[in-house]
């Protein structure tokens, strides 16, 4: 997992490489809860884009488990999301830390 920011824009994108020789199913992207005041770390979210290479989507209802796809050998995708206004002051570092991914592997 690949953190790219433009924190001027308070925008982040993830970067999702599937680096094995079999397809891997059902990848997520899970928000581990904060362990400040705000509940969930979807509370700082204020767009998500999935950008796959299949095309992209962009998700107005936030979960802790955001589900990406199926990820086939060597494919990318890109999540991309603006944090509200508000959590410019906020550790950065903390929120990343509270990301993490969750995939299952293809069996043939």
């Amino acid at each position: 997992m690949e953190i790219l920011s433009n924190a001027n824009e308070n925008e982040y994108i993830i970067k999702v490489t599937n680096t094995s020789t079999d397809t891997v199913n059902n990848v997520k992207l899970h928000f581990k809860p904060l362990s400040s005041n705000i509940n969930k770390v979807t509370d700082l979210i204020e767009k998500l884009i999935i950008h796959r290479e299949r095309g992209s989507f962009l998700l107005d209802k936030l979960d802790t488990d955001m589900l990406i796809g199926n990820l086939s050998p060597n494919e990318s995708a890109k999540i991309q999301f603006k944090l509200k206004k508000s959590v410019k002051t906020m550790d950065i570092d903390s929120i990343f830390s509270n990301v993490e991914l969750k995939s299952e592997k293809f069996m043939d």
